[in-house]
């Protein structure tokens, strides 16, 4: 997928933050600008997308 030494964990939740960048049209610059044990935030052309894994397992994106 990338460069970078993702696990299979981390790959999903990139998978997920890219998708709901495409789905919103956002073009990213700079791919996990921001990142923690369990969320990674970017830097878009629509802004900050963040994205991380709720305790249910879903991924949940909040844009500033």
């Amino acid at each position: 997928m990338n460069d970078f030494p993702f696990d299979r964990a981390e790959e999903e939740m990139v998978e997920a933050h890219t998708a709901e960048a495409a789905k919103r049209g956002a073009k990213i610059y700079n791919l996990g600008w921001g990142t923690t044990d369990d969320g990674i935030a970017s830097k878009t052309s629509r802004g900050i997308l963040s994205t991380s894994r709720t305790a249910t397992g879903q991924y949940e994106h909040t844009w500033e």
